[in-house]
């Protein structure tokens, strides 16, 4: 974690990201236990880990929240935290492809009509107003918002 701070302190890294690494190395430390060794994790305890998760996490969830925890694993690895490499890769797959399709396409688009645009608009403040038109015609995000500049 100290690794990531100092990433955020030189700006490579958002207060979101921080915070997701943070949310997922305290998981994982509850779950195998603060005390535990890392020589002394096996693939079983990724396993079990990863099949911890609830049931109420799709797909996409579930993989980011994958790749959150091997960053840290494949970190503790680079700096030979251990005696022996921690064996993660297998206990930590991703939800293949294919089923994370199968899910979105599942799900509604995300796409508004222009009366619903009209409407949120209108009953928007004057800034948001500002960012519902910025959202359409410039394709910004919440964070690309956030970050401008007066």
């Amino acid at each position: 974690m100290d690794s990531k701070q100092l990433q955020h302190d030189r700006g490579e890294l958002s207060k979101s990201a921080l915070n997701d690494y943070h949310k997922a190395a305290k998981h994982v430390a509850e779950f195998l236990g603060k005390g535990r060794r890392l020589d002394a994790l096996v693939s079983a305890d990724f396993e079990r880990y990863r099949n911890s998760f609830p049931k109420t996490w799709g797909p996409v969830s579930v993989n980011n929240r994958l790749r959150l925890v091997r960053v840290l694993f494949k970190y503790a690895n680079d700096i030979e935290a251990t005696d022996r490499t921690i064996r993660y890769t297998i206990g930590l797959k991703t939800v293949p492809k294919s089923v994370v399709r199968k899910d979105q396409a599942t799900k509604p688009d995300k796409e508004f009509t222009v009366d619903e645009v009209w409407r949120l608009h209108d009953a928007a403040v004057t800034p948001m107003k500002a960012f519902v038109l910025l959202g359409l015609n410039c394709a910004y995000g919440t964070m690309d918002i956030a970050r401008l500049r007066f």
